[in-house]
């Protein structure tokens, strides 16, 4: 995607916020890179280089629980009309936020750098979101049984 113009890169809390702005930045060099920041976040002085704007948002946290907070920042987000939203987490909510904010590409960067695009669609974020939430009850439920109704034999000495 060599027409990215306008870059942001949403925060989530995590020790690689430096590094996922500069594999940006190294990836799109001619982009303006916007930063979304948890209001109070203290940043780092050594991004003010790359990183043309830094957006505070109103809350430390956002859940889908607060339907009317996280529209409002799905709002403020989608009226920049980025071409390319960046996370740093690859998670059901995450990718959900990405298909929401009408950028036209979505990636999260890896701990290490690893760059991955992720489908802009609401619906494949959404069929997503309930996949990992099926999967992760099924196992948790399977794990239960195992724990609650086989049978423990007693290790011989």
């Amino acid at each position: 995607m060599s027409d990215v113009r306008q870059i942001c890169v949403f925060y989530s809390q995590g020790p690689h916020f430096e590094r996922t702005v500069r594999c940006i930045k190294e990836r799109h060099p001619s982009a303006a890179v916007t930063t979304i920041v948890p209001k109070g976040y203290p940043f780092p002085e050594t991004l003010r280089s790359d990183v043309q704007e830094i957006i505070e948002t109103k809350l430390i946290h956002y859940s889908i629980q607060d339907v009317g907070s996280s529209l409002r920042l799905v709002r403020n987000i989608r009226r920049a009309r980025f071409d390319l939203f960046v996370t740093m987490f690859d998670s059901p909510q995450l990718r959900l936020l990405a298909a929401l904010t009408g950028a036209r590409a979505a990636a999260w960067v890896r701990v290490d750098g690893g760059y991955f695009e992720i489908p802009t669609s609401f619906l494949a974020a959404l069929f997503c979101a309930v996949f990992r939430g099926l999967v992760g009850r099924a196992t948790y439920a399977l794990l239960w049984v195992i724990i609650r109704c086989l049978p423990v034999r007693a290790a011989k000495s």
